[in-house]
């Protein structure tokens, strides 16, 4: 029998406010980081039906700046697990990107070639109580 792989991907177009200030600006690093905690919190969900906890993020690489208007993909994958944590590797890539020209912000590529722009790994919980599937922990919701 083979196990089941839990990923998932988030798309996103980055916008001026994430770059708190001029729209060719860097995007700020605290989004992206936002954004591998929405892919490990679909992981979580789809494996245990619930968002869990970072319990720690690791081995972080921006590997380019992200700029605003640029459109990435970030995809994560569950590598291992015990009772309670998850560790999950994550990459991040950049599919469309601004040109930055100052005279007409909104000139994009679409890059037939992702660049790939970060790496992660990541350290996640979910209690016990919270895992779906659990027949040895009760539900405190039950009227019973």
């Amino acid at each position: 029998m083979s196990e089941k792989t839990f990923t998932a991907e988030v798309v996103v177009r980055l916008t001026s406010s994430m770059t708190e200030g001029k729209p060719t600006q860097v995007i700020n690093e605290c989004y992206i980081v936002k954004l591998v905690n929405d892919v490990a919190s679909q992981i979580l969900i789809k494996h245990d039906g619930d968002e869990g906890i970072c319990l720690q993020l690791t081995n972080i690489k921006f590997k380019k700046p992200l700029y605003s208007g640029d459109v990435i993909k970030i995809e994560g994958v569950l590598d291992s697990e015990t009772s309670t944590t998850r560790v999950m590797s994550f990459k991040g890539f950049r599919t469309i990107k601004n040109r930055l020209l100052i005279k007409q912000p909104s000139n994009f590529i679409y890059l037939d070639e992702p660049e790939s722009v970060l790496e992660a790994e990541g350290v996640y919980a979910v209690p016990l109580f919270y895992q779906k599937d659990r027949e040895d922990v009760t539900d405190w919701r039950d009227d019973t």
